[in-house]
């Protein structure tokens, strides 16, 4: 058999997980200016996930946040998001939690398995109630 290259380009518009996402900034427009306090709450795992109890849990909702972004992206991208972003990130501590060896790698890795298996939908893709359709009135002023 025989091998066959496939490429990967390391583009400058690679997805960093500790800066918001484009949607999330939209957001962020129109959020009230508390949420950045809300970041440093300590962080208590939501319901609907049942993490196992030797798993230990981010202490901050920031630090959860960043995983989060982060399995959520590996789970779609793929294993070699993650060998890229582990390169790009290692001088970064805020991605430790990558390193085998670091307290909250098997918080990290629960995460993308429950993503993966589709028991769980990260915070910034749940749809919003709140938020209605927008109409096509708006448009015309």
């Amino acid at each position: 058999g025989s091998y066959n290259e496939v490429g990967f380009m390391y583009t400058s518009d690679y997805y960093d997980p500790s800066q918001p996402t484009e949607e999330e900034d939209s957001q962020k427009e129109t959020a009230e200016p508390e949420t950045s306090a809300h970041y440093e709450e300590p962080f208590v795992a939501p319901a609907g996930l049942r993490v196992p109890p030797d798993v230990e849990l981010p202490a901050t909702v920031k630090t959860h946040a960043i995983i989060e972004r982060t399995a959520n992206f590996v789970c779609k991208q793929g294993t070699q998001f993650e060998i890229m972003l582990k390169a790009k990130q290692s001088n970064n501590s805020q991605f430790d939690f990558l390193r085998f060896d670091h307290y909250l790698n098997p918080y990290y890795k629960y995460l993308l398995k429950v993503m993966k298996e589709g028991r769980y939908t990260p915070f910034a893709e749940k749809p919003e109630e709140k938020s209605k359709p927008p109409s096509d009135d708006d448009d015309e002023e």
